[in-house]
């Protein structure tokens, strides 16, 4: 009987540690920029506080995205995102380094 033979694959490119970094920094930004206003969005919602009626600031999400893009505009809902993109392009840039 003949050994049939097992195409061996070759083995994956290991990327070197430079590209590795800046590819996990430039995802966390994109992470960042994506997900931010969703978030800014959320704690809105969790912070409004009821007015003496009972009458709330927003009442739903897209209300929050509509009334914050009007009064603040589109950099409105990315207030305050400097302090992630700062402390989380590190972490994904050091994450993808360590696979």
């Amino acid at each position: 009987m003949a050994a049939s033979k097992v195409p061996q694959s070759p083995e994956p490119k290991q990327f070197s540690l430079l590209p590795k970094i800046v590819n996990g920094g430039i995802a966390g930004i994109i992470g960042v920029s994506c997900v931010f206003p969703l978030d800014l969005v959320k704690t809105r919602l969790q912070n409004q506080t009821v007015g003496p009626k009972g009458e709330k600031m927003y009442s739903s999400m897209l209300d929050c995205f509509k009334k914050t893009y009007a009064a603040e505009g589109y950099f409105g809902m990315y207030r305050g995102s400097a302090v992630n993109i700062l402390l989380i392009t590190p972490e994904k840039s050091y994450q993808a380094h360590c696979q």
